[in-house]
């Protein structure tokens, strides 16, 4: 998640407007709470829990981001897909479904999410 709070920063720095809610909770949102309010992005970036579940909010959202280098199998970017949402993503092993600029944006590196 930090690549998406450092990419909502370098899109501010370009004087580009974005709004982006960090669903869920983890053992890392105190960290990336802290990250937010330290980069002033507290106005740009809201954290906070799905009233109901994930894919019921993905309804009312444009972009999902998949802001993570890690490499465990999730199936989010999928049922963004599947309600019509544009999908980013890193490229990885298990993001190999995901074809550039065709199924999805796929970036390369962190700086490319912005």
């Amino acid at each position: 998640m930090n690549h998406l709070i450092e990419a909502v920063g370098l899109l501010r720095e370009r004087g580009l407007t974005t709004m982006v809610f960090l669903l869920g909770r983890g053992s890392s949102e105190k960290q990336l709470r802290s990250m937010v309010r330290e980069q002033k992005l507290s106005s740009w970036i809201t954290f906070s829990n799905p009233m109901g579940g994930l894919v019921e909010a993905m309804h009312s959202a444009d972009i999902f981001v998949r802001p993570s280098l890690h490499t465990s199998v999730s199936a989010y970017p999928l049922q963004a897909m599947g309600v019509g949402m544009a999908v980013v993503t890193f490229a990885s092993g298990v993001c190999d479904h995901f074809r550039h600029n065709d199924t999805a944006v796929v970036c390369k590196e962190p700086t490319a999410l912005a």
